[in-house]
């Protein structure tokens, strides 16, 4: 009788802090006992990626739908442009950006060296990609090869992140394979 149902006065997000089949009491006690200090929020940020995740693969696929042989008519390309830049300086940064940062601690912790490994090589290419996609917002591709440059760099970095990214949260990824 005080199972979680999923009703409305229980956030989602609470909802996830407990496993699977504990108890509606049990969820009233872990929120009374859970302090909203700012610390133990980041730490909480650290560990759950499912929004960063999600918004990495939406950049992802709205991007590589403005790849000129996948873009049937630049009418529809224009508007898939539009909201990829203006996810990509909203929502991009606070989702991502935000898990990025209160992850970070995790790296220099970690025991396991290939977490460590493709936590650096993902922050090099998010650098790379993040930089290049500056560049294009301010610079554009006007044909010259400063354009060209950072259109390929934003291109390739995006196309070696997106996967990484994927094999390095295997485990825990929002993306489930059935068989």
């Amino acid at each position: 009788k005080d199972r979680i149902d999923n009703s409305f006065h229980y956030p989602y997000c609470v909802i996830n802090l407990l496993p699977p089949g504990r108890t509606a009491r049990a969820l009233e006690q872990s929120m009374t006992s859970l302090s909203l200090s700012p610390r133990q929020c980041w730490q909480w940020l650290a560990y759950h990626h499912q929004a960063a995740e999600g918004s990495l693969y939406l950049m992802f696929f709205s991007g590589l739908l403005l790849w000129e042989p996948l873009t049937p008519v630049w009418s529809l390309a224009r508007w898939n442009l539009l909201l990829h830049v203006m996810l990509s300086l909203t929502l991009f940064p606070l989702l991502f950006g935000a898990f990025w940062l209160s992850h970070r601690s995790l790296l220099s912790k970690s025991r396991k060296p290939f977490l460590r490994t493709t936590g650096r090589i993902i922050e090099a290419l998010l650098l790379v990609c993040l930089a290049s996609g500056l560049l294009l917002v301010l610079h554009g591709t006007p044909g010259d090869s400063l354009g060209n440059l950072a259109s390929w760099a934003h291109w390739l970095s995006a196309l070696a992140l997106t996967p990484l990214v994927l094999r390095h949260a295997w485990r825990w990824t929002i993306l489930t394979w059935r068989t």
